[in-house]
């Protein structure tokens, strides 16, 4: 018992040293004026404003599900006004208390919050096709296209860290509706919120690769990060001359081969200019374009 209870009190200076979950505060989900017309709002037998709320309220909903505290960031929605913080900037500005690249020191109002983002839904294409068959809809063939975008910013240098943009397609075969249903705009969404969610972790955390055999190689994301085995990934070889942190060389692709709950093994598919290099823990893995 006693060498139990002194393990454990040897132990709690690693658990403090644990990384804290990030969280992300969503202010605002606009929607693009005029994207919402009376014709969209038909297909899905509402009136504009009352799709807008339920756009909004899926798209918050499912991005606050994605981004768990599991993957290292959390997010929670709240509809506090930007305007009123972009307002104390400005007052902030002309004050003079501002620093010379414009970004504010930080920002003002947001509490607990690591990160403050501002969705955009910029793009929507709502199809159904419908079959009637003696003046009932018999069948229909539904497609819905969203297009969305988030910028992030960093509550305490007001540094905007990504502006991240998704376009994700669902559809299928339907039977006796002729207007979407709320199942068929929560797959959208739930589509939508997982690349984003993905990219999101991705550019507060990026992924590192834990650990390297050879051509394979392991990166700290897993089922929990929305990967699946067949998905590519680029690699870089970061430039380390001072004041380039921000350049890299393309070294090759990766394949994913195999899936964990938290994290993958890849295997390098190298270029013809990496030809003699081995996989370096140091390079940087992004997703690519499946």
């Amino acid at each position: 018992m006693k060498n139990h209870l002194l393990f454990c009190l040897l132990a709690l200076p690693a658990f403090a040293q644990l990384p804290q979950p990030k969280l992300i505060q969503l202010e605002k989900i606009e929607i693009q004026p005029g994207l919402i017309s009376l014709e969209v709002g038909s297909r899905f037998g509402l009136q504009p404003a009352a799709v807008e709320s339920r756009l909004r309220g899926a798209f918050a909903a499912n991005l606050a599900a994605q981004m768990s505290s599991s993957r290292g960031v959390s997010l929670a929605a709240r509809e506090e006004s930007l305007s009123k913080l972009m307002k104390e900037w400005e007052i902030a500005e002309k004050l003079g208390n501002l620093p010379d690249d414009g970004a504010p020191a930080a920002m003002p109002g947001v509490d607990r919050a690591d990160y403050v983002a501002t969705a955009t839904l910029t793009d929507l294409v709502a199809n159904r096709d419908t079959l009637v068959l003696g003046g009932r809809v018999a069948a229909a063939k539904w497609k819905l296209l969203i297009e969305a975008s988030v910028e992030l910013v960093e509550v305490s240098t007001g540094r905007k860290v990504a502006l991240i943009t998704e376009r994700v397609e669902e559809g299928g075969q339907a039977r006796g509706n002729a207007n979407f249903t709320t199942a068929e705009i929560q797959a959208v969404n739930r589509k939508l919120a997982a690349a984003l969610a993905t990219r999101l972790v991705d550019s507060i955390s990026p992924i590192r690769i834990v650990a390297v055999r050879g051509d394979d190689f392991i990166i700290d994301r897993g089922k929990s990060a929305n990967v699946r085995v067949g998905d590519k990934y680029t690699l870089l070889e970061p430039v380390t001359t001072p004041g380039f942190s921000d350049a890299s060389f393309p070294v090759g692709q990766a394949v994913v081969v195999h899936v964990n709950e938290s994290s993958s093994n890849l295997r390098f598919e190298r270029s013809k200019t990496a030809a003699a290099q081995a996989v370096q823990a140091t390079w940087t893995v992004i997703k690519a374009d499946n």
